[in-house]
């Protein structure tokens, strides 16, 4: 069975059932934090549109 976990990290498709078990879900969960870039840039677009109005 340990041999086919070595084939499964090859796929790559179906390494993330497998990484629940490893230590890999840790890093899956950090590949996430690279959206949050999102969220500062919903602040600035609110911010900018207040500003509009201001202006008008």
């Amino acid at each position: 069975m340990e041999r086919i976990i070595v084939i499964y990290p090859h796929t790559s498709a179906r390494p993330l059932p497998l990484t629940t078990h490893q230590p890999a879900p840790s890093p899956s969960p950090h590949i996430s934090p690279p959206p949050p870039p999102q969220h500062i840039n919903n602040p600035a677009k609110p911010a900018s549109a207040p500003s509009t109005v201001h202006n008008e």
